[in-house]
């Protein structure tokens, strides 16, 4: 199958039974201790098919794409994608060696590979070695590129950092999905206070945080900032964004089924090769 033929979640290419079966076992599966929020079974099962299904959708995933994932945990998006048969290959890298450590002897391998990057961040790896303007990935280019629920913990500086590693690392045509906790103000409370409640601490303009006390657990950011700090690192957004679930998304807009926002991002110079 070419890069080119995108597939529909319907035909998205399935496992037989048996090796579907052998998958779910639980012995697979990541140990509970490895999971943030108490994730059951059934969740990391779900949310993995739901992933595989927005990417399809919206990102261009194809049963042959060559795909990065940036923050790859304890491989939610990995185990789909051996679930759904995925015949690419798959790069994830982390800043936690037991998540990645435990991919790699669980999930590498057949096109799956796993990195662990010490890179520094004030919450998550505070000791970390390799500051974030130092991430390098080579010359390798990918067509598609997932970063869930990490621009979420990560001040504004990171953020336009790792946006210039994705427009670096995508393929021609390629596409860079990731989540955010975005402040579009036609999210307003009851009140019209748009976010203060939610996000009443500001770090600086277009960027917001939740708690004083633990300022990186929640980050969010106003689309604007985030098409120009985009267009900076030579990306363009692909289209509208899919809101999540984290306050309702604005009245008659496109919601998705994950807790955070959707953004899809083209190369800048595919976007005007195009025009």
């Amino acid at each position: 199958m070419s890069r080119g033929s995108r597939l529909s979640p319907s035909r998205y290419l399935r496992l037989s039974s048996p090796r579907r079966r052998e998958a779910d076992d639980g012995a697979s599966l990541p140990p509970h201790r490895m999971r943030s929020g108490g994730e059951t079974d059934e969740s990391f099962i779900a949310v993995g098919d739901q992933l595989v299904d927005l990417l399809t959708e919206n990102a261009g995933l194809c049963a042959d794409s060559r795909v990065l994932e940036i923050g790859c945990g304890y491989g939610r998006l990995a185990h789909a994608l051996r679930r759904h048969g995925f015949v690419g290959t798959y790069l994830g890298i982390d800043a936690l060696k037991p998540q990645v450590r435990w991919c790699t002897r669980r999930l590498g391998g057949d096109g799956f590979r796993f990195r662990h990057v010490d890179i520094a961040n004030e919450r998550y790896n505070p000791e970390g070695r390799v500051a974030v303007h130092d991430l390098e990935l080579g010359d390798a280019r990918f067509d598609v590129i997932v970063a869930i629920n990490l621009f979420t913990h990560m001040w504004p500086d990171d953020v336009l950092t790792h946006l210039r590693v994705v427009a670096r690392s995508l393929a021609l045509d390629g596409r860079a999905a990731a989540t955010f906790f975005l402040l579009d103000h036609e999210r307003q409370d009851a009140e019209g206070d748009q976010f203060a409640p939610r996000m009443p601490f500001e770090r600086q303009p277009g960027c917001r945080y939740e708690s004083a006390d633990d300022p990186l657990h929640r980050v969010g950011y106003e689309p604007k900032w985030l098409v120009l700090k985009g267009a900076e690192a030579g990306l363009v957004p692909a289209g509208s964004p899919l809101f999540g679930a984290w306050p309702e998304p604005p009245v008659g807009r496109q919601r998705q089924p994950d807790h955070q926002d959707l953004l899809v991002f083209n190369r800048l110079e595919d976007a005007l090769r195009r025009r």
